[in-house]
């Protein structure tokens, strides 16, 4: 086995080796990129958060689309600008579900989680420790 093939990425307990080639000659040198517990649990809490929220938020499209006229169709590829629209359409068409509301404070979560980690890995940076 070459030292490319035996060298690999660790994220916590589990190791992800190089038998396939994928990791190039010049990361061979280096010593194992390593994820600590704290930058694991704020990437899992991520995930946790972002997986609904992208759920609900093509669900909320989904049923303002089915009650909406062809010209009048939101795109599942939208802008802040057009959440606002997305809002008001889905509180006309179901004014008592909390679905938007919901799947706005889950986005807001979400920015908050990528904002403490961002700056979780300056503080690391700037500390010496990556």
């Amino acid at each position: 086995m070459t030292p490319l093939q035996s060298y690999a990425i660790s994220i916590g307990e589990c190791r992800i080796g190089d038998e396939f080639g994928l990791f190039s000659e010049r990361l061979a040198g280096r010593r194992a990129l390593t994820m600590n517990q704290h930058e694991t649990m704020i990437l899992v809490l991520f995930v946790a958060f972002y997986l609904p929220t992208f759920a609900l938020y093509h669900f909320i499209v989904f049923r303002v689309n089915q009650r909406s006229a062809p010209d009048r169709r939101i795109p599942h590829s939208t802008s802040f600008l057009a959440w606002r629209r997305l809002g008001e359409s889905y509180r006309e068409l179901y004014p008592k579900s909390i679905l938007y509301s919901l799947t706005k404070s889950s986005a807001i979560v979400l920015l908050l989680i990528a904002v403490a980690m961002l700056i979780f890995r300056v503080w690391e940076y700037r500390s010496g420790r990556i």
